[in-house]
């Protein structure tokens, strides 16, 4: 069965296409066969994997066109690891949609052949709300990741809203919280941190530190584990008792472990 797992959140600039884009090529080199959608019209997924946008996204979902999700998967030049694309074209859906009674189920129906283990969406955190609502009604888990900086919990509080929103069509759920761009020299990032595992408990998963890395490497189009694969984003830090804390390494074996991947 095919887990459908979307990263959320309505402010832009938390990391989430770094997150998706990185996650699916760990998650692959694990051995898991890893969709990636792209629902942004800037199309950064592909840009992160070194590949030119592309239209796949509004050639599998528009009413008048609606090809199968076979011939929209394009494959990224990495093994287990494919994408379907988006581009300013995507913003055509919401007038193509329009007046469709069952457009919050158009994702859903699509993805309904897939037979990769992970599918992973990036969610635009100005999507149209059609859109939104049909990615959530497609997914089975989502990940809210959290800038931890001033009002880091509002967003995720709104993201969680978001479920309420798909609740009548969708049992979808809160995966974790994955709070990002964590500086240990700033006090206002610890203290972030802090107000999210207060809040929210055990759903915070392990943090991604701010790493320059993490910046330089799509402007070369490659992951992380290809352009610095010893990188802090991957490995976390060493805490004041040496134990190795945070990075997408973890975030990964604990979506694994957690959704029984």
């Amino acid at each position: 069965m095919t887990t459908v797992i979307s990263v959320v959140n309505q402010k832009g600039g938390v990391g989430k296409t770094t997150s998706v884009v990185n996650l699916g090529d760990i998650l692959a080199r694990m051995g898991l066969t890893v969709l990636i959608i792209d629902t942004d019209t800037q199309g950064n997924c592909a840009d992160l994997l070194g590949l030119p946008a592309g239209n796949e996204l509004i050639r599998m979902l528009h009413p008048d066109q609606q090809q199968p999700l076979d011939q929209c998967i394009i494959d990224t030049g990495r093994e287990r690891l494919q994408i379907i694309r988006s581009d300013k074209t995507t913003a055509q859906l919401k007038s193509a949609l329009a007046g469709n009674g069952l457009a919050a189920f158009v994702l859903a129906e699509a993805l309904a052949s897939c037979k990769h283990d992970v599918v992973l969406i990036d969610c635009a955190p100005s999507l149209d709300l059609t859109i939104h609502l049909a990615v959530l009604i497609a997914s089975h888990w989502i990940l809210i990741p959290a800038h931890l900086q001033q009002l880091a919990i509002k967003g995720v509080r709104e993201a969680f809203q978001s479920i309420v929103t798909a609740g009548r069509h969708s049992a979808v759920q809160v995966t974790g919280i994955l709070p990002t761009f964590l500086d240990n020299t700033e006090k206002e990032s610890k203290i972030q941190l802090i107000n999210l595992v207060k809040a929210f408990g055990e759903k915070v998963y392990p943090p991604i530190p701010v790493d320059a890395k993490a910046k330089e490497a799509p402007r070369f189009g490659k992951t992380l584990n290809e352009y610095a694969p010893g990188c802090r984003s991957l490995f976390g830090y060493k805490n004041g008792g040496g134990r190795q804390v945070g990075g997408y390494l973890q975030v990964a074996a604990r979506l694994v472990k957690d959704l029984d991947l």
